[in-house]
């Protein structure tokens, strides 16, 4: 019976970002080399896959303007967008 089923899961993994901390004196509180630049946004991809008996599915990476591509206004990841590209 388990040979009929697919397991399917879906993951955000976000690049760039995070904390990071340095060491400095007081007096090197304005210092270029010890500041750090901070960015609005961050870079993030959605991957798909799937497995079952004896099956291995393809790992999908989304684009961000599969959506856009669609006709949607912003770069979500939607239904119409599964139906579409995992089909």
């Amino acid at each position: 019976m388990w040979a009929a089923v697919i397991w399917t899961d879906e993951a955000s993994i976000r690049i760039e970002g995070g904390q990071i901390f340095v060491t400095r004196s007081v007096e090197e509180k304005y210092d270029i080399d010890c500041c750090v630049p901070k960015f609005r946004g961050y870079s993030s991809w959605m991957i798909h896959g799937s497995i079952s008996h004896g099956y291995k599915g393809p790992l999908v990476v989304f684009e961000k303007d599969w959506s856009t591509e669609l006709g949607y206004k912003t770069k979500t990841i939607n239904g119409d967008v599964y139906r579409t590209y995992m089909s």
